[in-house]
Parts: C-alpha cells; sequence; structure tokens
C-alpha cells in the first residue's frame, strides 16, 4: 500500500480485534494507522449520499480491511534493532492470544 507502511490483514476468526492489537502496540511505542479506505460507502460523508455512487452487490473484501487492516510504520531509518523490538513485541502479542 505504501512504500512507508508494512501491511497487516488480521483473519476475520481471530479471537482479537484489531483495536487489541493496535493498543498493546502503542503501549509498547509501535505506532500503527489505519488505511482510509476500506469500505468507501459505509463512509459518513458517502453514505448519506448515495446519489454519488453505485454499489454493485456485498463488498465483503471493503468490509474485511475496514475491520481488520492496520499498518506499521517504516523508514529507511530503521535499524536491524528496531525491527527485532517490533518482531518481539509482536510474539508478546500474540501468546497473549
Amino acid at each position: 500500500t505504501s512504500p512507508f507502511a508494512f501491511p497487516i490483514l488480521l483473519p476475520s476468526k481471530t479471537k482479537f480485534r484489531r483495536k487489541n492489537l493496535q493498543d498493546f502496540l502503542s503501549r509498547n511505542k509501535v505506532e500503527t494507522r489505519l488505511l482510509f479506505g476500506g469500505n468507501l460507502t459505509k463512509h459518513p460523508a458517502y453514505s448519506k449520499n448515495k446519489k454519488y455512487w453505485e454499489s454493485m452487490g456485498e463488498q465483503t473484501n471493503a468490509d474485511e480491511i475496514m475491520h481488520n487492516f492496520l499498518m506499521l510504520g517504516v523508514s529507511q531509518v530503521n535499524t536491524e534493532e528496531h525491527m527485532e523490538k517490533v518482531i518481539d513485541i509482536l510474539d508478546q502479542f500474540w501468546k497473549l492470544w
């Protein structure tokens, strides 16, 4: 999605919510971002103005992204030590669940 982020799409059948992971990472000083997107037909700017768009069928993949997708920031200044820290924090989270 971006050269500045590592995308993560969580399986829909996890025992935790994306917010649980985001909060855990934030407490451990790892920043995350959501994708502006997902199912835009459910965004308040568009959901009440259906005259501006037409939808065909269900948008299950877009819903999945809207609820289960997040990004970890990456940068050219990240060192191997930074990456190991993030991996270690993610391992700690997975072990909790």
